[in-house]
């Protein structure tokens, strides 16, 4: 009986929605903090959060401004919040 708990801690970390993080440069890991939660499919926050988990120091250090103007939760619904910007607010 006691070896089925032994699978628990296996169990539980296939369930979780963490894809891990650790291990990035600070400041990716900046960027993938910022974006993450908001990274809803095609657009900038998805550009910005795949970029940043490839751990590219340069990269992430050239479009950080950038991605972390991205990356802001508004209310404009699912999408970028550049494209509520572009298209005048909803």
């Amino acid at each position: 009986m006691w070896r089925c708990f032994l699978w628990l801690p296996v169990l539980l970390l296939a369930c979780t929605d963490d894809h891990g993080h650790g291990g990035l440069d600070p400041t990716c890991n900046e960027i993938v903090n910022r974006c993450h939660a908001l990274d809803r499919g095609p657009g900038t926050i998805h550009d910005c959060h795949q970029l940043a988990e490839g751990n590219n120091v340069a990269l992430c250090a050239s479009r950080r401004a950038e991605c972390l103007a991205a990356c802001v939760a508004t209310d404009a619904g699912p999408g970028d919040a550049a494209d509520a910007v572009s298209d005048g607010g909803g």
